[in-house]
């Protein structure tokens, strides 16, 4: 659950961590949900176990209904293989390759680890192996949910960083303007 900006202050100044420099930085952390979202990723690593282990088939049924892909041979033709490779797929016959699984990953907007874990759960022979394939792609599916999360966050506090540091004539600059008397003008147009 995350916390409210009064707890996230408190832990932070009870770490030390707080002083008046810092105070509008953190504040504005608060606001904007940088830090919230940073509390999330551990929640979205939890979260990832709940995701499932997806069979060939399942992927083809992904690719159906998440692309342009309507039938089983629009599929063979997105993934450049035969329209009997994917029949034979569909009967569990065979699981993908990691090549095709990779094209699919992209296809799907998936983490290519988190597939090809999926696909190597699938194909192994012992239940050892299978729950160990599975703790891998359960562990890549978090591990690309925190790190879409770390990019948002650091994103965020590096805007307002930039921000806030910078003296207001920068932060004119940066956004493409210059005094000139009493009017702004683009630097673009300048001389």
């Amino acid at each position: 659950m995350a916390k409210s900006g009064d707890d996230i202050a408190k832990a932070l100044t009870k770490a030390g961590l707080t002083d008046a420099k810092n105070a509008a930085l953190i504040q504005s952390l608060v606001e904007s949900g940088v830090l919230e979202l940073v509390q999330d990723m551990g929640a979205a690593v939890y979260a990832a176990k709940k995701f499932p282990i997806l069979t060939t088939a399942q992927i083809l049924d992904r690719l159906i209904a998440e692309t342009d892909a309507v039938s089983d041979y629009s599929v063979a033709r997105l993934l450049d293989i035969s329209r009997a490779t994917v029949s034979r797929w569909r009967v569990g016959k065979g699981t993908m390759g990691d090549d095709t699984a990779q094209v699919a990953a992209k296809l799907l907007g998936e983490d290519p680890d988190y597939l090809l874990a999926c696909l190597n759960a699938e194909r192994s022979q012992s239940a050892a192996s299978r729950y160990g394939f599975s703790r891998l792609a359960r562990l890549a599916k978090g591990l690309s949910i925190v790190k879409k999360a770390q990019a948002a966050a650091l994103s965020g506090l590096a805007v307002i960083t930039l921000v806030l540091s910078a003296p207001v004539e920068n932060v004119q600059a940066a956004q493409g303007l210059e005094r000139s008397g009493d009017a702004l003008r683009s630097i673009h147009y300048t001389q």
